[in-house]
């Protein structure tokens, strides 16, 4: 299910707090559509707070786009996909990034 949702980070100024399109893969895990200065997808370890705050732990996988297609990139396309299709959709999209 696509949802948007609060990320909460950290920095050494204080909490910032972000929107962001997830795709919840699995408890803990989810794949996030990041456009802006990192422009990329990317399937992340993540810890919900009690307040329901998402917080970054580790970068499981990225995928780099330009900015324009991370913004044009619709996440409903890998929603309803098994786990084997939703690597295969991946995969094919990291190629065709690499092929432009």
């Amino acid at each position: 299910m696509i949802k948007e949702v609060t990320y909460k980070w950290h920095f050494e100024d204080g909490p910032f707090f972000e929107k962001f399109e997830i795709i919840d893969l699995s408890e803990g895990v989810v794949l996030r559509k990041e456009p802006g200065t990192e422009s990329c997808l990317s399937a992340e370890s993540v810890a919900i707070t009690k307040e329901g705050f998402y917080v970054y732990l580790e970068d499981i996988f990225r995928i780099r786009m330009e900015e324009y297609a991370v913004e044009a990139f619709d996440l409903e396309e890998l929603q309803g996909l098994s786990a084997m299709g939703l690597l295969i959709r991946l995969r094919e999209l990291a190629l065709e990034i690499e092929a432009s």
